[in-house]
């Protein structure tokens, strides 16, 4: 059997016409199936068949052009592949001479040396079916082989606020969670941590001239994300080393004006080019704010537990720091908007609803941290504490941003890869049965079907002339009249 068929093999490639040339294309496509097949079995044994696999990850520049590339080298394949899937198309829509004749005895005209969908209804059917294989499977590679790689840029959407003063990044004391009292997630020294929710409870505001708030609104969506004050105790903690390696290499990032970093902090965009910040405030030749010139507690109240965490003589450099975070749902229209979970920090009011649009930039930057001073009600801080008014409005100098790299990726989706092999193969299958069993050879070219009128000319269009088929209806009825 083996030798049958190379011999059969040898008999394609010694004829002349569309045989040898389709037995060539249905080899390349094999060979286009079987290279896809082994990176897609590499590739699989790296992940999985339902997860993508990274074959990339670094500068975004060079992703760019090895996504280039790649896509380049896709499009080069799969317009070999359909190629020769349409070269197949065409030969299966070309009729043979039994066919035109057929057709011809029923007055009907066929194309030839075009791809003619209306052949089809004249043709055989074993011809029509694999016009339908080929057709069918060209979808999947038209809709899917450029998707099968893809390039995404990892945006971060979190990064660490810190306001401070300049000495603060120049080895300046600190004292966490910093002269504000506001441990990560409050907004004052009069909140109370709550275990079981994670979160802090403020003061009731449902009586005052501030109840268009709620306490709950300010924790979640203006103070970052909530940390207990135990952990600023512990200097082994997450937020502790996050505020001390902050406080170590600030001096070191990127400068920008008071004007710019609102910009890029106060948007909906992610963080691409800039991390973590250090919003520098404005504290004069001081190199930090004394707990006692900002607020002053009742010796009779329960907060003299602060004396133990920041020292209420000492310049604290420290102001505020907390982890924060800006998303956006993935179906939203307006960019506009987002969720932003430190605006009470940088001085804006947490709106009642998820979203808030992106504030007008302001030329100077001054920014009411407390939400009791931007309500015009400082009696909330609560009993036992007097807060001093002249740290209302606090002015920014100017940030000192983390610089980032946006990190770049180039992904293989394995279904989708897995999909465009199975279609090329199922292509060169059809196309090696078209080459081993039509029996009957098609007219492909206008030239085919001169030789075959020369040779064999057609009964029932001898005497027309260049007359077409719907002449020739006319002339039939003109003689029957």
């Amino acid at each position: 059997m083996g030798s049958k068929h190379l011999m059969a093999l040898f008999r394609i490639f010694s004829q002349k016409g569309w045989r040898r040339t389709g037995a060539i294309n249905v080899i390349v496509a094999y060979v286009c199936a079987i290279i896809l097949f082994v990176f897609f079995s590499i590739s699989v044994s790296q992940s999985s068949l339902s997860r993508p696999t990274i074959i990339f990850e670094g500068n975004c520049t060079s992703s760019a052009r090895l996504n280039f590339f790649f896509h380049l080298l896709i499009n080069i394949l799969s317009g070999v592949v359909l190629a020769s899937s349409n070269f197949f198309m065409q030969v299966l829509t070309s009729p043979s001479r039994e066919e035109i004749d057929e057709a011809h005895s029923w007055l009907r005209s066929l194309d030839i040396g075009i791809p003619s969908v209306k052949n089809l209804y004249h043709v055989s059917r074993f011809k029509s079916a694999s016009w339908l294989v080929l057709f069918l499977s060209s979808i999947p590679i038209h809709l899917f082989f450029n998707s099968a790689i893809f390039q995404t840029l990892y945006m971060r959407s979190q990064w660490q606020l810190t306001l401070a003063t300049e000495a603060f990044t120049k080895g300046a004391a600190f004292y966490p969670p910093g002269a504000s009292l506001s441990p990560a997630g409050s907004a004052g020294p009069g909140y109370h941590w709550s275990a079981p929710d994670g979160y802090y409870e403020g003061p009731d505001l449902s009586d005052t001239t501030c109840s268009q708030y709620t306490s709950h609104g300010w924790l979640t969506n203006g103070y970052g994300t909530a940390v207990p004050l135990d952990d600023y105790s512990d200097a082994t903690s997450v937020v502790r080393r996050n505020i001390s390696s902050i406080a170590r290499e600030a001096h070191s990032w990127t400068f920008l004006d008071a004007k710019k970093c609102q910009a890029e902090y106060m948007s909906c965009a992610p963080r691409v080019n800039y991390g973590d910040v250090v919003v520098v405030l404005d504290n004069g030749d001081s190199p930090g704010w004394p707990r006692s010139l900002v607020f002053d507690f009742d010796p009779n109240s329960n907060l003299t537990y602060w004396d133990t965490i920041v020292p209420p003589e000492s310049a604290n450099s420290l102001w505020f720091s907390a982890q924060c975070a800006v998303t956006r749902d993935a179906h939203s229209w307006d960019t506009a908007y987002c969720t932003k979970t430190c605006t009470g920090a940088l001085g804006l009011d947490p709106p009642l609803s998820r979203y808030q649009s992106i504030p007008v930039v302001q030329e100077h930057w001054l920014l009411q941290f407390f939400p009791e001073t931007r309500c015009g009600n400082t009696s909330l801080f609560g009993q036992g504490v007097t807060y001093n008014t002249a740290f209302d409005t606090l002015r920014v100098s100017h940030c000192l941003a983390q610089p980032t790299t946006p990190n770049c990726k180039i992904g293989l989706s394995n279904a989708l890869l897995l999909v465009v092999i199975f279609c090329i193969f199922l292509k060169a299958t059809q196309g090696a049965i078209v080459v081993w069993k039509l029996q009957h050879e098609s007219l492909v070219t206008p030239g085919d079907a001169i030789q075959s009128f020369i040779s064999h000319p057609d009964i029932f269009t001898r005497g027309l002339g260049t007359l077409d088929i719907v002449d020739s209806q006319h002339l039939e009825v003109s003689i029957y009249i």
